[in-house]
C-alpha cells in the first residue's frame, strides 16, 4: 500500500478552524509567533530573517511534495492566521507533531484545537498510526496536556520526555477537549 500524501492545495475547515498548507507568504507571521511568543523558547530556533524563512519553507516544500513533512497554518477566522504546527518525521506508519506555536491573541481553545486536528489529519488524512512525541519538562502546560492522553514514556532525560501516544486513547479523551474548546472558541467571538 502506498502512503498518502497531502495535496499542495489541502486546506480542512474543523472545529471552527481553517487549515491549510504553509506558503511562503506565510513567512511574517511565521517569524513573528516564534520569535515574539513566550513558548518559543520550547522550540527550534528561528531567525528574525524573513528571507531565511522564505528559503525554509521552499526546502520544507520538497518534503511535503514526498509526503515527510506537513507545515499548517491554521486561520481564524479564514484569512486570518492565528497559528502552525507541523507533522513530521513521518516513517513508515510513524510521526511526530509539533512547532506547535499560536499567537498570544489566539481565541482560547484555537491552540489545543490545532494540536487535535494536526493529529487527526496524521490518522486520518495520512493514515499514520503511531505518535512519537518530544517535551521539555519546563513546558508544564504542554506536559500536563499530553500526559492527560496517559503515553508511554519510551525515553527520559533531565530535561525532556520522549512519548508514545496511544491512537484510541487519542481518540478518547480528545472528545472532551473539543467540547470546551469549540465553546470557547464560540464564546470569545460573542
Amino acid at each position: 500500500m502506498s502512503k498518502a500524501i497531502l495535496t499542495s492545495d489541502f486546506s480542512l475547515y474543523r472545529y471552527g478552524l481553517f487549515v491549510r498548507l504553509v506558503k511562503e507568504e506565510d513567512a511574517a507571521f511565521i517569524v513573528k509567533i516564534r520569535t515574539q511568543n513566550r513558548h518559543s523558547r520550547f522550540i527550534s530556533k528561528t531567525s528574525e530573517d524573513e528571507r531565511r524563512q522564505v528559503e525554509w519553507i521552499r526546502q520544507y516544500k520538497e518534503r511535503e511534495k514526498r509526503g515527510e513533512d506537513y507545515y499548517f497554518v491554521f486561520e481564524y477566522p479564514r484569512g486570518n492566521p492565528v497559528g502552525v504546527n507541523r507533522i513530521y518525521n513521518i516513517c513508515g506508519s510513524d510521526f511526530t507533531t509539533g512547532s506547535w506555536v499560536f499567537a498570544s491573541d489566539a481565541p482560547v481553545g484555537a491552540s489545543l484545537l490545532g494540536s487535535i486536528i494536526s493529529k487527526e489529519i496524521a490518522y486520518e488524512e495520512l493514515g499514520l498510526e503511531h505518535d512519537y512525541g518530544q517535551m521539555f519538562k519546563e513546558n508544564k502546560s504542554v506536559v500536563k496536556l499530553n500526559f492527560s492522553y496517559k503515553p508511554r514514556i519510551i525515553k527520559e532525560t533531565e530535561d525532556e520526555y520522549y512519548v508514545l501516544f496511544d491512537k484510541a486513547m487519542f481518540y478518547k479523551i480528545k472528545e472532551n477537549y473539543v467540547k470546551l474548546c469549540v465553546r470557547q472558541l464560540k464564546d470569545s467571538t460573542e
